[in-house]
């Protein structure tokens, strides 16, 4: 980055508990709150470089296609879980171990959820996050289990 003669250098700087070896190469430096999430973590890098918060777009994007609704089908009927059920989605992954929840977060978290009447849980995460995903569900106290274990996102 120094050594490109680049007059706008931009990036993450340490903030919070993380900590980037790359600071001193930056001279637009964007700071992130801890617990902040990946969209707004990116959010900061917008604001750091002066563009107008109003010009973007701040939602997240799934194109879907027959595939995935078959497959979403075949799941739902597969594991028992009725039209009139609300669906939680809990991902197990983050981009960096230290963004990850502990088990225990997890856990209590599900279980809260799973009190709600007519609501599903559905766990999943990489084929890494696959023992994680079952040690936090085997020292669940609900009665009631979850379909879990490895998905893929793209």
């Amino acid at each position: 980055l120094v050594f490109s003669n680049a007059k706008f250098r931009a990036g993450h700087v340490s903030s919070g508990s993380w900590k980037n070896d790359w600071d001193s190469f930056y001279n637009i430096k964007a700071r992130m709150r801890d617990n902040q999430h990946e969209l707004e973590r990116d959010l900061e890098l917008v604001r750091a470089l002066g563009i107008k918060e109003d010009l973007i777009e701040k939602y997240i994007f799934l194109q879907l296609n027959k595939s995935c609704f078959d497959f979403a089908y075949d799941f739902l009927n597969d594991n028992n879980i009725q039209n009139d059920y609300r669906i939680v989605s809990i991902h197990f992954g983050a981009s960096k171990t230290w963004k990850q929840w502990s088990l225990t977060k997890f856990r209590i978290l599900t279980e809260k959820i799973l009190e709600l009447p007519n609501t599903a849980v559905i766990l999943h995460g990489t084929a890494e996050e696959s023992d994680m995903i079952a040690s936090a569900t085997k020292k669940m106290t609900k009665k009631r289990r979850l379909p879990e274990g490895p998905s893929t996102t793209s």
